[in-house]
């Protein structure tokens, strides 16, 4: 029964995430449209130009929901394994996947089985392991490529948006249509920037977890065979570490997008002030 209704949870949650995915990538398509729409009210046709731009936009959109999908079943699967050894005070398989299997219909388990689940354990983590080091090996580069270009985005669009909005006389942008759409932009870049961060964060935090979870086992009264198996299991997570990573420059969590966040903001602070200096006005006070 428990087994059966948390599949059914996972099974619900990966459903939630397709929806999710799916809607970023018409999300993605609707702003094109948009944005087509925009530059063709001003400049009474659309230059030719912007269609295959539009086009990359939605294939890089593409590979990067693709990226995202499955580093979330990734951390479901850490997730499983961490479940299936805090399952009471006993190793006991509350959820199936693959290897384990549930010995008996009433949970208890004899020490040889025990000590077979946990081996059993260990190997499925070191093919969860092998599994993020593939990702890492076939992303990495295109990661890596997105990363630079979410960065540089970053900058030049709200650069230009700050520009029209602080120097209306100057650079004469004041519809509010062209202003929407640059925020607008903006937003989607930044959440793109999430969206890769913030799978890949939970699963390293959910990969390290299985180490507290082992070294609490190792501290609970076990058999000699138990004992040795979890050593191993724990000499098995020192020495591979979850790390998602763009093509190695970069460890893609949290510090990261605050690292982006204060360059971006330093690279706008000299980007207006040099401004400021080439035209001799200041924000809302053009100089005559």
């Amino acid at each position: 029964m428990a087994a059966s209704l948390s599949l059914q949870l996972w099974q619900r949650a990966d459903r939630h995430r397709r929806l999710l995915l799916v809607a970023c990538q018409g999300y993605l398509v609707l702003m094109a449209l948009y944005d087509a729409w925009v530059w063709a009210s001003k400049a009474g046709r659309l230059p030719s130009i912007y269609l295959p731009i539009y086009g990359l936009y939605l294939v890089v959109g593409a590979l990067e929901m693709q990226f995202v999908h499955i580093v979330w079943h990734l951390q479901q699967r850490y997730r499983l394994l961490n479940r299936l050894k805090t399952q009471r005070d006993r190793l006991k398989a509350g959820v199936k996947y693959e290897k384990i299997r549930a010995y008996s219909s009433n949970g208890n388990y004899t020490p040889n089985q025990q000590l077979l689940i946990l081996h059993s354990l260990c190997d499925i983590h070191a093919e969860l392991y092998d599994a993020v080091d593939a990702v890492n090996s076939a992303y990495g580069f295109q990661i890596l490529v997105h990363t630079l270009s979410i960065f540089l985005h970053c900058i030049i669009s709200p650069y230009f948006f700050l520009l029209n909005l602080l120097y209306p006389m100057t650079y004469g942008q004041t519809d509010p249509a062209f202003l929407s759409l640059q925020l607008m932009w903006i937003l989607i870049h930044v959440s793109k920037l999430f969206l890769v961060v913030q799978p890949c964060s939970a699963t390293c935090n959910e990969a390290k977890k299985t180490g507290s979870i082992v070294v609490k086992l190792l501290n609970v009264e076990l058999q000699l065979p138990m004992k040795r198996q979890l050593e191993v299991f724990a000499m098995q997570l020192i020495h591979r570490n979850v790390e998602f990573s763009a093509f190695g420059f970069c460890n893609l969590d949290f510090p990261l997008i605050a690292s982006i966040a204060g360059a971006v903001t330093t690279y706008l602070v000299i980007l207006i002030q040099f401004q400021n200096s080439d035209t001799g006005s200041t924000p809302n006070n053009p100089a005559n």
